[in-house]
Order: C-alpha cells, then sequence, then structure tokens
C-alpha cells in the first residue's frame, strides 16, 4: 500500500500534518525502518529467529518465535 499517498492527503492549511510513518503507526504497519530491516534479513533467507536456510522457518513465522 502507498502510506506516502494518504500521508499526502493530510494537507490542513497548505500544510502536511502526516508523515508517512505517522500513517503507518496508526494502521498498525511496520514502520520504514523496520520494513527495509525485514527486505535485508529476506534476501539473506534469515528467519525470524536470526537462523540462515532454517528448517524451521515456516513454523517460526506462523506460530511465532
Amino acid at each position: 500500500m502507498s502510506w506516502k499517498i494518504l500521508a499526502e492527503q493530510s494537507i490542513v492549511d497548505g500544510k502536511q500534518t502526516l508523515t508517512e510513518d505517522d500513517i503507518r503507526s496508526m494502521v498498525g504497519a511496520p514502520s520504514l525502518a523496520e520494513e527495509a530491516e525485514a527486505e535485508k534479513r529476506a534476501s539473506r533467507n534469515e528467519c525470524v529467529c536470526g537462523v540462515i536456510n532454517c528448517s524451521d522457518e515456516y513454523a517460526h513465522t506462523t506460530s511465532g518465535y
């Protein structure tokens, strides 16, 4: 979803009142920093438990770790 577009729609009296991170926080979406970190971990095929190529990655992701 384009959170930036929603933030740009928050203009009041010519000033943008909300940032993209504000919108993400309001709807419970990851922040820009959290999303960048998740993409970095995914590019290394790192599980949420910290192991690269974890054999239990599906269980860790779907059931929690």
